[in-house]
C-alpha cells in the first residue's frame, strides 16, 4: 500500500511539473559582457549555456546589435558543441542589418555513438565583432537576443518534437525586460492553442554588451612643438621634415604619431585619416 501511494504521489508530481507554467528556467542562455575594447578592434563575445537541466538537440538563436557601431567579423562554434561533437553549425549576418542568426543541430546523419552529449554548461558560440573605428565616445553597446517570430531563440529537444522558448529575459545590466517588443521574449500571440507537449516556456535569456572605451588623443604627436597635438600644422611640419629638408621634431618622438617607435610616412597618413576621414586616433590599436 505504501509503495502504491508513493508511486501515485510521484505521478501527481510529474503531472504537476509537466502542466504547470514553471517559474524557474530549465535552461539559461547568456550573451556575455565584453571586456573593455577600443574602436577599430575585434572583440570576442561568447554566448554561453549557463544552466542546463536536461538534454537538447538543437537551437536557433537570433541576435540584434547596432550596425553603425558593430559588424560581425565571424562566428565560431562554442567549445561545448565541439566537445560534444555536434554535427551542424551555421550563422548568417547580412552587412548593415544589425541581425545575426546562429543555428546548430546535434545530430543530422544519425551516426551511431554521435554526438557524444546533448547537454552541459559552456559556450554555444563565440561572436567576433569589429568595433567601428570612428566611435566618438565611451559607451556600453548592447548585443541582445531578438524575437521576430515564434521560432526565434528556441531550443529543441533531442527528438525534435518539442520547442523550449523564452521565459524571463534580462538586459545586460540585470534589468528585467520580459514583454518588451522584440527584445523581451516570445510574443504571447505564439502561445494560445499550442499543446504543452509542443512548446514549453523554460528558457531564461540574458542580453550582453560590448564595452567600448575611446582612448584620448596621443599627447606625444606634436612635432611642431606648439603644445596642441594632432593638428594640420603638425602634418605640414612632418612633410617639411621628411621631404623638404625642414627641422626635425624636438624631441624626435613627438613626431611618432602612430606610436610604433619611429617617425615615417605612416605617421602622416594616419594623422590625415584621423583629422579628415573619421579614422581612429593614430596611436590607437587597430588604427589604419
Amino acid at each position: 500500500m505504501k509503495g502504491l501511494l508513493a508511486c501515485f504521489l510521484a505521478i501527481l508530481i510529474a503531472v504537476a511539473i509537466s502542466f504547470a507554467d514553471p517559474q524557474w528556467a530549465t535552461f539559461e542562455i547568456s550573451i556575455q559582457n565584453s571586456p573593455e575594447t577600443n574602436p577599430g578592434q575585434v572583440v570576442a563575445v561568447p554566448v554561453d549555456m549557463t544552466r542546463c537541466d536536461q538534454d537538447f538537440g538543437g537551437f536557433d538563436l537570433y541576435m540584434q546589435f547596432d550596425p553603425a557601431v558593430l559588424e560581425v567579423d565571424h562566428v565560431e562554434m562554442g567549445q561545448l558543441l565541439v566537445d560534444c561533437d555536434w554535427e551542424y553549425f551555421e550563422y548568417g549576418s547580412d552587412l548593415g542589418t544589425g541581425l545575426l542568426r546562429i543555428v546548430a543541430i546535434a545530430n543530422t546523419l544519425s551516426v551511431p555513438d554521435e554526438p557524444l552529449c546533448y547537454s552541459g554548461i559552456g559556450t554555444l558560440a563565440t561572436v567576433y565583432f569589429i568595433v567601428d573605428p570612428g566611435v566618438p565616445s565611451d559607451r556600453i553597446e548592447p548585443v541582445r537576443f531578438y524575437w521576430n517570430d515564434c521560432a526565434d531563440n528556441a531550443l529543441s529537444n533531442v527528438g525534435g518534437d518539442t520547442l523550449f522558448v523564452s521565459d524571463d529575459v534580462y538586459d545586460y545590466d540585470g534589468t528585467l525586460m520580459t514583454g518588451e517588443p522584440g527584445t523581451g521574449g516570445i510574443s504571447p500571440d505564439c502561445l494560445p492553442g499550442l499543446p504543452e507537449s509542443v512548446i514549453a516556456q523554460w528558457v531564461e535569456y540574458r542580453h550582453g554588451s560590448v564595452d567600448i572605451v575611446v582612448p584620448p588623443p596621443p599627447e606625444g604627436c606634436d612635432p611642431n612643438g606648439d603644445g596642441i597635438p594632432l593638428q594640420l600644422d603638425d602634418i605640414t611640419f612632418l612633410i617639411n621634415y621628411m621631404f623638404l629638408g625642414g627641422p626635425a621634431p624636438d624631441p624626435i618622438d613627438s613626431g611618432d604619431c602612430d606610436c610604433n617607435g619611429r617617425v615615417d610616412l605612416i605617421d602622416i597618413t594616419k594623422t590625415i585619416a584621423y583629422l579628415f576621414r573619421g579614422g581612429p586616433n593614430p596611436c590607437m590599436p587597430g588604427a589604419y
